[in-house]
């Protein structure tokens, strides 16, 4: 039939339902893609939405850095002049406050930065001033000056350092020249080791506790005191040895390094 309808230059037509057919088969790929945006666009517009609302990790992020930063600022160290007045206003402050003013005229309670003590005595009534170690804790020094405290006496105070501070200063050692501590000057007298100055302390001072029992009246509790403080002085040897001279001749732990 072809190659009759060729031959006879036939025009085929198409119905109207083969028409209607193959409309609507042309018509449908086109529709699905209109209807459907591209995969290239979906990806840019997701991006375009990310730049603009932010992720929710990043908003906690910055609530973070937010309420750090507002911590830091309340921590921000305080002026000293306010740390001053607060300290100031404590009742330790005060009581100390007090008791400087009190050790500046001589009196108040026993301390190691006191520089004179009077113990309701006029000034001019002060005959001795006490030369001892500037830290407090050389031991001869100590019982001198728990004996002065415990009688009472008024007295002077000058600190010196003890030789492992460094060396000792010229004028102390001019009238001084051991340089060693406790001294007291009585009268324009100076007078050292620790024994000696407690007994004539207890001669010059008999009123109050008895501190060093007067040999010719106890001769047995002198013996017994004296025992005593050879005893201590024996101890302190040795610590100080264990301590400054751990080696080298006859130095170490109680006399024993080597």
């Amino acid at each position: 039939m072809l190659r009759l309808g060729n031959a006879l230059s036939l025009t085929l037509t198409p119905g109207p339902r083969v028409r209607s057919i193959a409309a609507s088969a042309a018509s449908k790929p086109h529709a699905q893609r209109a209807s459907q945006p591209q995969r290239g666009v979906r990806f840019t517009q997701r991006q375009a939405s990310d730049r603009l609302v932010p992720k929710p990790s990043t908003r906690i992020s910055n609530q973070k850095s937010r309420s750090f930063a507002r911590v830091t600022a309340s921590m921000a160290p305080p002026e000293w002049s306010h740390l001053k007045e607060k300290v100031a206003s404590t009742p330790t402050a005060k009581q100390l406050e007090e008791q400087v003013k009190q050790l500046a005229v001589g009196a108040g309670k026993a301390d190691s930065n006191a520089k004179l003590r009077l113990f309701g005595h006029k000034e001019s009534d002060v005959r001795i001033t006490l030369y001892r170690d500037h830290a407090a804790w050389c031991p001869y020094c100590q019982k001198v000056w728990m004996m002065f405290e415990e009688k009472q006496i008024p007295y002077r105070i000058e600190k010196i350092n003890m030789r492992s501070y460094g060396d000792k200063p010229d004028w102390f050692l001019k009238k001084i020249s051991s340089g060693l501590l406790p001294v007291i000057e009585l009268d324009g007298k100076m007078i050292t080791e620790s024994l000696v100055i407690m007994q004539i302390l207890e001669r010059e001072y008999p009123g109050g506790a008895t501190m060093i029992p007067n040999p010719d009246s106890d001769p047995g509790g002198f013996k017994r005191v004296n025992g005593l403080l050879r005893l201590e002085r024996e101890l302190f040897g040795d610590w100080c040895s264990l301590i400054f001279r751990p080696s080298g001749g006859g130095g170490g732990l109680f006399g024993m390094g080597g």
